[in-house]
């Protein structure tokens, strides 16, 4: 039979739907999800720009690890989708307990790295002070760490069965925990002691926890999931942990390597100071707001590739991998250019206003009553050279400017062939019977 194989007339508008009715609920997930670490930015601004400095680089450094954890464990959503397709039932049960363990190893492992990282940054150049409180925040957070991944786990888990659905309500009430625990720890309301810095540590660390805890009551009551959790039933299964693993492993590297290039950054810029620092914390959530519309695209597209390689259907596969691509890339080029004309024409106002004025000078750089009382012999130096507040503003400048540049001109691979690596890695895997370098595993679907 050919039609596995053949794309139906008008399947682009099908799957387009189809793709975007997953692609929704998802995008809209990843940006609630986002706003409990923008209510921690926001928070962290109204201490001062030294609690900002060290919150931000605390949470670039606990994201990074995140991101890499949730990476291993994101190959479980295609691999269910996969079995389920198939109505291997007892193959998705093996791969939720396969993807929580590795989410467990992962999380152990890089708590432990986080802990380990107060030497590393003096190295590195950042301010000495910024690094203590940067330490004492990841000492708090860390432990969040492990229900973090644990979350990721069980989603992946729901969307490879097509149920984004309780994340959404979840992570709103999270929203709603964040920015209430955030006024009550950190500003010392209803008499409870004011913890500051720690305090927005705290939250992050409570919510990870509580988010865990809501969505597994979710789905051990749900009527359809509640059958997969059934502890008679779980099986620990080394072929399902050989497949998260040897999926998930490429996929954690990539979304490493992404997510690694704005720590570096953020690394680098702090090295120019505590206010740059602050700069590029307020930037680096900005881009990972934006981060979020593609990878809800690209995760979309890879459960519907999934489902299609799982019935044979490779030919609708590429067509999904083909339109996942151009919706990846049209949701970059709609963030990409107005965020780079922004970064043209917000800057000089960003430090002109800061710029300490001498008594009597008609505006910013005029000297003129300085030189009236400099001592003879004394050379005044270039204005480019002189020392005054703007300067830390313009490495903010310079920050926004270099970082959006980057988005601008790197986000196709960045927005689209990054978070669309699942896909690539499904095709690279060598899976799917008559594909390049199959083993002929779906091969007796094909007649």
């Amino acid at each position: 039979m050919v039609g596995l194989n053949a794309a139906q007339p008008g399947a682009w508008r099908a799957d387009s739907r189809a793709l975007l009715l997953l692609a929704l609920p998802l995008i809209l997930t990843n940006l609630a999800y986002v706003a409990l670490t923008t209510i921690d930015i926001v928070v962290l601004g109204t201490l001062g720009a030294k609690e900002l400095a060290a919150g931000g680089l605390a949470l670039a450094l606990f994201n990074q690890l995140r991101t890499t954890g949730t990476g291993l464990v994101t190959g479980v959503s295609n691999l269910v989708a996969q079995a389920n397709a198939r109505g291997d039932e007892a193959q998705v049960r093996a791969l939720l307990v396969a993807g929580l363990f590795w989410a467990t190893v992962s999380g152990l492992v890089f708590m432990g790295v986080l802990l380990g990282l107060r030497q590393p940054l003096t190295w590195l150049g950042q301010d000495a002070s910024v690094v203590a409180n940067a330490m004492d925040f990841l000492l708090i957070i860390a432990p969040g760490l492990l229900p973090c991944l644990w979350f990721q786990a069980l989603r992946h888990f729901t969307v490879g069965l097509k149920f984004p659905g309780p994340l959404l309500a979840i992570t709103l009430v999270s929203i709603f925990l964040t920015a209430a625990l955030n006024y009550v720890l950190v500003f010392g309301k209803f008499g409870v002691p004011a913890y500051g810095l720690a305090g927005v540590a705290i939250t992050s660390a409570v919510v990870f926890l509580l988010s865990f805890l809501m969505f597994l009551a979710v789905v051990l009551t749900h009527r359809r999931l509640a059958g997969y959790f059934k502890l008679a039933h779980l099986r620990f299964s080394p072929d399902a942990l050989k497949a998260v693993w040897k999926l998930g492993l490429p996929i954690a590297g990539t979304y490493a390597s992404e997510a690694g290039f704005f720590s570096v950054l953020t690394l680098l810029i702090g090295t120019l100071g505590m206010e740059a620092l602050a700069a590029q914390t307020v930037l680096n959530q900005i881009i990972y707001i934006v981060f979020m519309f593609s990878a809800g695209i690209s995760h979309a597209a890879s459960i519907h590739i999934s489902e299609a390689c799982g019935t044979g259907q490779y030919q609708r596969a590429r067509q999904l991998g083909r339109l996942g691509l151009g919706l990846g890339v049209l949701v970059m080029l709609l963030f990409a250019i107005p965020l780079r004309a922004a970064a043209r024409t917000g800057d000089r106002p960003v430090y002109q206003h800061r710029t300490r004025q001498q008594p009597g000078c008609r505006a910013p750089g005029d000297h003129r009553l300085v030189d009236r009382h400099r001592p003879a012999g004394v050379r005044r130096q270039p204005e480019h050279r002189q020392r005054h507040p703007a300067r830390h503003w313009r490495y903010g400048g310079a920050a926004t400017d270099f970082t959006v540049r980057l988005l601008a001109g790197g986000a196709a691979r960045c927005l689209v062939a990054g978070h669309c690596q699942p896909l690539r890695d499904l095709w690279r895997m060598g899976r799917f019977g008559d594909w390049p370098g199959g083993h002929g595993v779906a091969a007796d679907r094909l007649v």
